[in-house]
């Protein structure tokens, strides 16, 4: 297919962040753009399966939210369990004195960026696949013309299943760790680190649960970084948002989240940068400048909290020493489940969650 010559705004890459990204463009009167994506299809693979309470209200800000309620599950809570018992225990029903929306959806990645793209073409815009964006020596004579780098952030699966395997028994199984675990890793590590009540063991599961099919399976080292600056002028304005601005840790699914607050929060600044270039052509870049600080803090914040999420995660089961025969995961859930039973501790996790005082 092929591309227009010039566009006022070009986002790349069509995951969460640059599909929600276009969609707030259009919301906020800016159709003069271009949204390209390097495949020419969506991948289906699931790197993500939650959109938090503060993800919900920021798409429904720009209209996008009816068609993901619609295909996800309602979340009312969640709960950190051990291999045989519940560790803790929080609702969201505590969240409804600060959003509209006191709730996690969970749904597929590969289902939020269908629907999302589906609702972009409803507005009369598509993808432009397979293409790559970048800043040619023509758009470098337009200084008007701004450009904005999104990251691509596109997967899809049946099921998404996380394992973390804190115990004795880990250091061999990270050395040994497939690039791609098959069905039966898969399943060895479910009967060995998993909850009882998913296991293929009759001994711990009266009802075995086995993998039937793996659609999709990969391993990761988690770790955390960020761009020195997320946006620059190169002649044209240039911003970095999603993957492409920051990673961490996926504890606590924040990831795909904050890319689709900063791909709406930034483009109604754009939009706003915009109209002010055309009533003053000379304005400067102040309003670009503003968000950007703003969602490079927000991204420091998040980093933060994941890393506290996954080092509590990463405890294992193994004593200090044979005279203090407690462990770090031992004490972790000690605490987390006398905690768990104070209203305040379960309100203040599930704030932490939702994203609503990192909006």
């Amino acid at each position: 297919m092929s591309l227009l010559e010039n566009t006022t705004v070009l986002v790349v890459g069509a995951g969460p962040a640059g599909v929600t990204a276009a969609l707030s463009l259009a919301h906020h009167g800016c159709y003069d753009f271009v949204i390209v994506d390097a495949v020419a299809e969506r991948l289906r693979t699931s790197r993500a399966v939650t959109i938090h309470s503060a993800t919900v209200e920021a798409l429904a800000s720009i209209d996008a939210v009816d068609g993901l309620v619609s295909q996800a599950i309602r979340g009312k809570g969640f709960k950190i369990t051990s291999r045989s018992s519940q560790i803790f225990k929080a609702k969201f029903d505590s969240l409804k004195k600060h959003s509209a929306h006191p709730y996690a959806l969970y749904i597929p990645q590969n289902v939020t960026e269908l629907v999302l793209e589906q609702k972009l073409q409803s507005l009369g815009v598509q993808v432009q696949r397979p293409h790559r964006g970048s800043l040619t020596q023509k758009a470098q004579t337009q200084p008007k013309m701004h450009w904005f780098k999104w990251s691509l952030q596109m997967s899809h699966s049946s099921l998404n299943l996380s394992i973390h395997s804190p115990s004795r028994a880990t250091s061999a199984a990270r050395t040994e760790s497939p690039r791609a675990p098959p069905k039966e890793y898969t399943q060895k590590l479910i009967d060995i680190y998993g909850p009882a009540f998913i296991t293929s063991d009759p001994s711990l599961n009266p009802r075995p649960v086995k993998v039937d099919q793996l659609v999709w399976s990969t391993c990761h080292r988690s770790h955390s970084a960020i761009a020195d600056h997320i946006f620059t002028r190169f002649e044209a304005a240039i911003f970095l948002v999603g993957d492409a601005a920051h990673i961490h840790s996926p504890a606590g699914g924040q990831g795909m989240n904050l890319g689709m607050r900063d791909a709406i929060f930034l483009t109604e600044a754009i939009t706003k940068h915009i109209q002010a270039s055309a009533e003053n052509p000379d304005g400067d870049d102040t309003i670009l400048q503003e968000i950007a600080d703003a969602r490079h803090a927000r991204a420091l914040e998040t980093i933060g909290f994941t890393k506290t999420l996954s080092n509590l995660a990463s405890l294992t089961y193994d004593p200090y020493a044979w005279r203090m025969p407690f462990s770090g995961a031992f004490v972790r859930d000690l605490v987390l489940r006398i905690l768990g039973g104070f209203d305040c501790v379960q309100s203040k996790v599930a704030w932490g969650l939702s994203g609503l005082g990192r909006r």
